[in-house]
């Protein structure tokens, strides 16, 4: 590499980070200082899939989350909102394979307690009501959107050309726990982006007004987010960064 391109270079290209939708990068060892916007995790959730990929049709992680906020109390909701914040930057992980790589689950952890905390959130304070909320929705997830048949013949290509019906699927970690009632109907990315960020903004507005005002304040960063003078409660928010 020639001096010119070199120095032409953004700082921190290499080794340990990614280049994100807001052109600037997420450095996986100095998380608190990545320039990462509500628009640019917005982004990449709406073109995640959940569960690998391998449901029975398109269904991004930003609908999971946007679901998550109208499940829990509604002083949840922007928690809920924002529980899978470190997904833009590690990926949606599945837990299987998350079990197995201990070093990944800490950098992940990592990368989630930064993102919360830009956007006031205490990762030491999630509301008691995720993790059931998580499990519930989890569980209707697998009955509306994972495959109800497997192959059992494929062709000399590998194209599956027969198939059976799969029996009813009983996974660990929904045992027990009974599906919301209504059935999803998956999004697009474009329908999905569309009501994350609508959902982010009617829950940060409603929390704190002013930020929606015409004189409000702009920033040369993402800026960080403080509901200690909140007018509407936000469980689990941050009481200093």
């Amino acid at each position: 590499m020639s001096p010119r391109s070199a120095q032409s270079q953004p700082p921190g290209v290499k080794g340990s980070t990614i280049h994100m939708a807001n052109g600037h990068y997420f450095d996986y060892r100095r998380p608190g200082d990545s320039l990462i916007d509500i628009e640019t995790m917005s982004h990449s959730l709406s073109h995640m899939t959940r569960f690998t990929g391998h449901c029975s049709v398109l269904y991004v992680v930003a609908q999971h989350c946007w679901l998550m906020s109208y499940i829990v109390p509604r002083e949840d909701a922007f928690y809920a909102l924002m529980h899978e914040a470190a997904e833009p930057v590690t990926g949606d992980i599945n837990k299987p394979l998350k079990m197995l790589l201990p070093d990944l689950e800490v950098i992940e952890n990592e990368s989630q307690r930064a993102i919360l905390l830009q956007f006031g959130l205490d990762p030491d304070k999630r509301p008691a009501s995720i993790k059931p909320a998580d499990w519930r929705l989890l569980a209707t997830e697998q009955r509306d959107f994972m495959p109800k048949r497997r192959a059992t013949r494929w062709d000399a290509l590998g194209f599956a050309i027969e198939w059976e019906d799969l029996p009813p699927q009983q996974w660990t970690l929904t045992a027990g726990i009974t599906p919301l009632p209504d059935r999803i109907v998956a999004w697009t990315p474009e329908h999905a982006n569309r009501m994350f960020l609508a959902r982010f903004r009617e829950l940060v507005l409603e929390a704190m007004p002013h930020l929606g005002a015409q004189d409000a304040p702009t920033f040369n960063r993402p800026p960080r987010f403080d509901f200690r003078a909140a007018v509407m409660p936000v469980a689990g928010a941050a009481t200093s960064h």
